[in-house]
């Protein structure tokens, strides 16, 4: 009885201590971690730019005066000129900024005014030849892509050249205005620092008026249209690493 009893004992004992062993010679069961794959790199807008700019303007302008019935008519023609501005990357996806631009053109046209008491073979000329603005944009990026809106103040000059009665009396005057400007675009980086964009924007430069010594008092009012296609070069910005939490 005691020999068995001692017996199992022993036995107890060496399955005991060879249990731990012989589970630590199993394979592991736990799963293999997944590979950690490093973050695509992000494009940044962030920074100054400049660049140079070509468009078509059009224009819905008026003339009246006390003698006459309003004279419509819409000048037209191309403009071109540069652009300056900053961005800030405000998160990955939305981008403000503050732009500048001035440029020239040769936005013009004539009529033969239709009204009373006008002389016949009489003549009025309207021409656009300096514009500008300072504006605010706000967009969302797409990587490379940047659809955006803007808007802010504008500023254009323009000459008025009106001739009376088959030209036997003539008046020149130029008058600068300012006005507001709103529009948007889309911009494209087709490489980390050149950037192209095409923008619509429409301004409005109110009523102005003057007095004129043939046909008395004289009010203008443009609203003006155009479009255009830029290229800038961006300094810095380009595509940029994202930020890895580590714990």
């Amino acid at each position: 009885m005691k020999r068995t009893a001692f017996v199992l004992g022993l036995a107890a004992t060496l399955v005991s201590g060879v249990a731990p062993a012989l589970a630590a010679d199993l394979p592991s069961r736990k799963a293999v971690p997944a590979p950690m794959l490093a973050p695509a790199p992000v494009y940044s807008w962030q920074g100054f730019y400049v660049g140079l700019d070509l468009g078509y303007a059009w224009q819905s302008a008026a003339f009246n005066n006390a003698n006459a019935v309003t004279n419509n008519f819409n000048p037209n023609g191309i403009i071109g000129g540069a652009y300056l501005g900053y961005n800030f990357q405000v998160t990955p996806s939305v981008v403000l900024g503050l732009e500048g631009d001035i440029e020239g053109g040769s936005v013009k046209k004539s009529i033969n005014p239709i009204a009373f008491a006008i002389p016949l073979g009489s003549n009025i000329a309207l021409t656009n030849d300096f514009r500008a603005s300072i504006r605010a944009r706000a967009g969302l990026s797409v990587d490379r892509a940047l659809f955006y809106i803007t808007g802010g103040v504008a500023f254009a000059n323009f000459n008025l050249k009106s001739t009376w009665g088959n030209a036997a009396f003539s008046e020149q005057w130029n008058q600068g205005r300012s006005g507001w400007t709103l529009g948007g675009g889309i911009e494209y980086a087709f490489a980390n620092n050149w950037v192209g964009r095409l923008e619509y924007r429409f301004s409005s430069f109110g009523n102005f008026s003057h007095f004129s010594p043939f046909v008395g008092p004289t009010t203008q009012r443009v609203n003006d249209s155009a479009i255009r296609v830029g290229l800038a070069y961006k300094f810095g910005g380009g595509y940029t690493a994202p930020v890895i939490a580590r714990y």
